[in-house]
């Protein structure tokens, strides 16, 4: 019965394909692309990707210049401020905002296109339940991980996975 069912869904399967494949031959050349932009176009993501992909294909490698000291490790970072100093001019260049809002815990970095007014955000969650200085520290940390994830922003040379692991080994506690 079991190798019925599988034969029958094969069957169901391959007449699928073939129908796609049928279908695939009527399709004027170059029209599955103009479809898609198209349809992109209507939710309007395509200026919001190319000016984020226009940002990203500007944005230099940056150097951690920054050192924290976790106790019983140090770790190098890039500030935000030096973050922000790159990217705010390529951001205003092609049109896009970035906005930071705090909600239950999470901050959201939105990256809205100006013109269209659609955007994509980046969450990070942060714990509120702590002296109001952890806490602008925090926010200052997600606010730098979503702009990277956001931007895709590369360092010099990334060692944070490296000493987490290391101060996970001998039991230190991480609170970012």
């Amino acid at each position: 019965m079991k190798t019925d069912k599988t034969k029958a869904m094969r069957e169901a399967q391959a007449e699928l394909d073939r129908k796609r494949e049928e279908a695939r031959r009527d399709v004027p050349p170059g029209i599955e692309q103009e479809i898609a932009e198209r349809n992109a176009a209507k939710c309007g993501k395509i200026p919001l990707l190319r000016a984020i992909a226009a940002v990203q294909s500007e944005m230099p490698i940056l150097r951690k210049t920054a050192t924290a000291n976790a106790g019983k490790y140090e770790y190098k970072y890039i500030p935000l401020e030096d973050i922000w100093a790159v990217l705010q001019p390529l951001l205003d260049k092609n049109g896009l905002l970035v906005t930071n809002m705090m909600s239950g815990g999470v901050l959201k970095t939105h990256v809205w296109h100006v013109e269209t007014g659609e955007s994509i955000w980046s969450d990070h969650p942060v714990n509120p339940q702590q002296p109001p200085q952890a806490l602008g520290s925090a926010i200052t940390y997600a606010r730098r991980y979503n702009l990277n994830n956001l931007f895709q922003i590369v360092a010099d040379r990334d060692d944070d996975a490296a000493a987490a692991m290391e101060a996970r080994t001998r039991g230190a506690r991480l609170d970012f």
